[in-house]
């Protein structure tokens, strides 16, 4: 074995997506596998392999434990996150082992033992000698496209921001739904560190990259199941941060009705052990309690919210709240990296934005990543169908606007696999509206497609106005039995 001398190679149908056939094509003792695949599995052609038979079955006892809220030990869980990173476990006991965790929960010790293993088993962004920061949302609001804004603010002020993200899995866009809309986001380690390199920050799609896959593998199961456990959930988005080299680590936590975290008690309990957890692994972790109860920005869809952030960066425009957001986190980040003086991050990141330094660098980090330089938000691409939803009344006062509504019927238009569909917010909560006025428009690449989200919006009610009277209780009344 000269290309990996000394080691022995192991291979899973689940990790790598080959088998074994009988078949004159393959010559005896060889394997055949995918170009894709052999790069996932870090082989060159001609690469002597061992194929070996292994199972599972040792790690029952550890998730029976888990079960049976027993604390696993550290051999316990890197014995997980490595039969997980080799494909040596199935997904029914992956699944079996999550829900337990859902269940039972972690203790801190676990939660840090987690991380690291996690970290251990990643690739790695090689960054020594630069202040490196990062920001992480845990989502699920519709908008809320700070990333595009807030990464070239950052790295124009001379800090170094490696920004690995995901697609959307329940929203209707997801920060690499919307920046492949203007650039390649599918980049290798290597093309990675290169970008960071030339430009001090990239945005990067975290599957390709393969920072913290470990923790990618099991999400994938649990998508079906709908469940993320809290402590997995800190153990993943802190290992990547590691693996990324960060520093400092910004956490964003929309919080309200309709939002992962309902209450504010639930987002402080959070906040906690993502700042107990990052101590622990050598981060510096702080986060921010954020509205989560409607859209942030006025867009939903990929390149809705694309061209959203691109109006703030060209400063031509674009949602208010979306603009204000973004820079008072990248003041933050400002201030936890000694790069100002507390209470004044808002102001420098402000002077950055409307210098034209914020446009500039993310011009840089599109070309350095493939894309574009020369684009604009009035270059992006526009659906074929629309509709505007207009108000029928006489007068009256929007009382709230539903993200979670919102975001359903954006995904019902067609986001985020059609990069073009999505809504357009025209009202606001407290705006006073009149007959006429438009309420929001609902775009869409097929006339089927649009009819569908008009009709879930007519049930739904995206937006509600003002009500005086909240709920009618009637008075008891004495009525005999039925017979």
């Amino acid at each position: 074995n000269d290309l990996f001398p000394g080691e022995m190679i192991v291979f899973s149908t689940r990790s790598y997506g080959f088998r074994v056939v009988t078949s004159d094509v393959m010559e005896p003792e060889t394997v055949g596998i995918s170009s894709k695949m052999m790069g996932r599995a870090g082989l060159s052609h001609n690469a002597i392999v061992e194929i070996v038979e292994t199972s599972g079955n040792r790690l029952v006892p550890i998730i029976h434990k888990k079960m049976d809220n027993e604390i696993l030990s550290k051999s316990e869980i890197r014995e997980i996150i490595t039969a997980v990173d080799q494909g040596l476990i199935s997904e029914i006991q992956i699944a079996a082992l999550a829900t337990s965790i859902e269940i039972r929960g972690l203790t801190l010790k676990e939660t840090v033992d987690f991380a690291s293993m996690v970290a251990e088993n990643s690739q790695r962004l090689e960054l020594s000698g630069k202040t490196v920061v990062d920001k992480h949302s845990i989502g699920g609001i519709a908008g809320n496209r700070i990333t595009p804004i807030m990464i070239p603010i950052i790295a124009a002020a001379g800090l170094t921001i490696p920004k690995v993200s995901t697609r959307a899995i329940t929203s209707p866009a997801g920060t690499i739904d919307v920046l492949e809309t203007v650039m390649p986001v599918d980049l290798t380690i290597e093309e990675a560190t290169s970008v960071v390199d030339t430009t001090g920050g990239c945005i990067i799609n975290g599957e390709a990259v393969g920072l913290g896959r470990t923790m990618d593998k099991i999400i994938q199961v649990l998508k079906p199941l709908k469940i993320d456990p809290q402590a997995l959930m800190v153990a993943s988005i802190l290992a990547k941060k590691k693996a990324a080299g960060s520093q400092y680590v910004m956490i964003d936590l929309p919080t309200g009705k309709g939002a992962k975290l309902p209450r504010s008690t639930d987002a402080r309990e959070l906040a906690h052990n993502f700042s107990t957890v990052g101590h622990q692994l050598g981060l510096k972790v702080e986060s921010v309690i954020s509205p989560g109860d409607k859209p942030i920005g006025s867009y939903i869809g990929p390149t809705l919210e694309m061209y959203d952030a691109m109006l703030i960066l060209e400063q031509e425009g674009g949602s208010p709240d979306l603009r204000r957001k973004s820079l008072a986190l990248a003041g933050i980040i400002f201030e936890m990296a000694n790069r100002c003086e507390r209470g004044t991050g808002y102001a420098l990141a402000e002077q950055i934005l409307e210098e034209g330094k914020a446009l500039a660098k993310f011009r840089e980090i599109v070309e350095a990543q493939g894309g574009d330089p020369t684009i604009t938000a009035t270059d992006l691409p526009v659906a074929n169908y629309s509709e505007v939803v207009s108000f029928q009344g006489d007068e009256d006062v929007v009382y709230n606007v539903s993200s979670s509504v919102i975001g359903s019927i954006a995904r019902t238009a067609g986001a985020p696999m059609d990069k073009t569909a999505g809504i357009i917010i025209h009202a606001s909560r407290g705006s006073y509206i009149h007959r006429g006025d438009p309420l929001f428009e609902i775009r869409a690449s097929s006339s089927s497609k649009l009819a569908e989200a008009l009709h879930l919006s007519e049930m739904l009610h995206p937006i509600t106005l003002e009500k005086m009277i909240l709920e009618h209780i009637k008075s008891f009344e004495k009525t005999e039995p039925r017979v």
